[in-house]
């Protein structure tokens, strides 16, 4: 299973060095050996280092006008470095084999917070004279606070799902630490999460486990809209997200994703296991309408990318 087919040789090469110099026996648990180490599995023509830019964004005192802000600085960083690989750079093209000129269209920037990053990058690219294109639509799905409002959702439904349960345990609703979770499955390595949740002896997952069976049982009786606006009471969401960086676009978010449970059900539509798969439909609506048309470079989220 080490064996990668996505990467190229480079890229494999600098993930290697990376986790060799942080994972150990006593530092995650994992000594990093060549039983770990990733494996090329595929074959790419030309040369393409994996780079790492550490940008300095402290203010020069020799300038009278204020140091730009951070993400303004780092997409203006990314677009002249396109800018530089559209003119200099050579990749294989996937129909011919032959190396060829880079497009716009070989490049992709992913991003970790998508909505109120890509928005700014495609201003600086666009600047440029490069085309580039992404979907807001597409990423309000990947956002944060959508995320795990989804996840805990999922979880009122069906708590025997292990990767919404956990996604919402390491929320910033419920801020369980990485100990925690690891205590909690090497007590049960065998069992579904769920069950060696409930097994814990935690003060947090004993808290967690009864506020999560409140919601559970206002779930049937209320409509979905009713639901998540009690959840956005009982856990603070709307609070809590909105501390965050760009907390207002996520507050709005919040308040998207109570209409979108409102549209639902004015469609006539019910039940809690039906708007998550009305959720999934638009998600994917959303993401067929987020490929970019065309020779242009792509903004997505990483999540996107897989």
């Amino acid at each position: 299973l080490n064996q990668n087919f996505r990467s190229r040789s480079e890229v494999l090469d600098f993930v290697n060095f990376v986790f060799e110099n942080l994972m150990s026996r006593e530092f995650g648990g994992i000594a990093y050996d060549d039983r770990e180490k990733l494996v090329v599995g595929a074959d790419y023509q030309g040369a393409c280092p994996a780079e790492v830019y550490v940008l300095d964004l402290a203010r020069d005192k020799s300038e009278e006008t204020q140091a730009p802000e951070k993400v303004v600085y780092e997409a203006e960083f990314v677009a002249r470095a396109i800018e530089q690989n559209l003119a200099e750079t050579q990749v294989t093209d996937r129909e011919t084999g032959e190396l060829r000129s880079a497009r716009p269209e070989d490049i992709a920037v992913l991003f970790s917070s998508f909505t109120s990053r890509a928005p700014i990058y495609e201003e600086a690219i666009s600047a440029r004279g490069i085309p580039c294109a992404f979907s807001a639509e597409a990423a309000f799905f990947e956002t944060t606070e959508i995320l795990v409002m989804r996840s805990l959702l999922a979880v009122i439904d069906n708590p025997r799902q292990d990767i919404p349960l956990i996604a919402v345990l390491r929320s910033p609703l419920f801020l369980f630490t990485a100990d925690e979770l690891a205590a909690i499955r090497i007590a049960m390595p065998k069992a579904e999460f769920y069950d060696a949740l409930c097994a814990s002896s935690l003060p947090a997952a004993k808290a967690f486990l009864a506020e999560l069976e409140s919601c559970r049982a206002y779930a049937p009786d209320f409509t979905v809209a009713e639901l998540i606006a009690m959840l956005y009471t009982k856990t603070g969401a709307k609070g809590i997200f909105e501390a965050l960086d760009h907390g207002e676009a996520r507050r709005e978010n919040l308040q998207k994703f109570y209409q979108l449970a409102l549209r639902f059900e004015q469609n006539g539509s019910r039940g809690l296991f039906a708007f998550l798969q009305y959720l999934e439909q638009l998600e994917k609506e959303a993401g067929d309408a987020a490929e970019p048309a065309g020779n242009a470079v792509k903004l997505m989220s990483v999540h996107k990318s897989k």
